[in-house]
């Protein structure tokens, strides 16, 4: 089931006129896989993300998946296959995290219908995989940001999507916090087969541990594997020359006053 940009341009329209922010993308994302989106802030990451989702049109060309705009499947049938963790918090943060995390199973209910075995089931194995069955009557708003980040990705595993799609998942998380949320991204693909697409300003980190990485970058785009990226020098494109450098040999972004030390 290949989730795909097809000569895909986004942006805004605003009024009568058009603002590309990037592409055009012909992209096939790799299956089972993490895939870092990176770049500078206005380059287009937030913009992509709400474009698969949905919540802006496409400018020119589209997504699909299995061979079908998303355009043209429905809201529920959409929520079966792609699940989002936005950066943007509850309205109400006094739900607990069973809570939170039972609001996944929304694609799978009829309204006033009971939740099934099925669902009481996904739930318990999302806050399980998560860690977070211990805190399961913990209100949201008494979690640390790592576990807040925790349960909403749990909240999405409990969907039962192939496909999680997560908006800057690290920010505001600490060394500690960032590299348990990294293990679990990582056990989400290779143990519940997941393919994640995220966006992120750590750059150093998705190249570490990203299996693909999508450049953006002034209207370009980049998309391969993190070594191939550095063998064709990439990331030395993404910030100006004469105050960043990327070290191919540490993977590391040096300021320039760095190097001549």
């Amino acid at each position: 089931m290949p989730l795909e940009f097809r000569n895909l341009i986004i942006g805004y329209r605003d009024k009568s006129k058009l603002k590309e922010i990037a592409g055009p993308f012909d992209i096939e994302i790799p299956e089972k896989k993490l895939i870092a989106v990176i770049g500078k802030n206005g380059s287009g990451k937030t913009t992509l993300i709400k474009t698969i989702g949905q919540q802006l049109a496409s400018l020119k060309g589209g997504v699909y998946l299995n061979e079908q705009s998303l355009l043209n499947i429905s809201n529920n049938q959409r929520a079966r296959l792609i699940s989002f963790v936005y950066t943007t918090t509850l309205s109400s943060e006094n739900m607990t995290v069973h809570e939170l995390v039972a609001l996944g199973r929304y694609p799978f209910l009829h309204w006033f219908s009971k939740p099934s075995k099925k669902d009481t089931d996904s739930i318990k194995e999302a806050l399980t995989f998560t860690a977070l069955d211990v805190l399961a009557k913990t209100k949201i708003h008494e979690l640390s940001d790592g576990q807040k980040q925790r349960a909403f990705i749990a909240r999405a595993l409990a969907q039962e999507t192939p496909y999680m799609v997560l908006d800057e998942p690290m920010s505001h998380l600490d060394h500690h916090h960032k590299a348990q949320l990294f293990s679990l991204m990582k056990k989400l693909v290779t143990e519940k087969n997941k393919t994640i697409v995220y966006t992120t300003h750590d750059i150093e980190n998705a190249i570490n541990h990203a299996d693909y990485i999508l450049a953006l970058n002034e209207g370009e785009s980049f998309f391969n594997t993190p070594k191939k990226l550095i063998e064709k020098g990439v990331f030395n494109r993404l910030f100006p020359k004469d105050r960043v450098y990327f070290d191919s040999t540490t993977n590391r972004f040096l300021y320039l006053d760095s190097k001549s030390k």
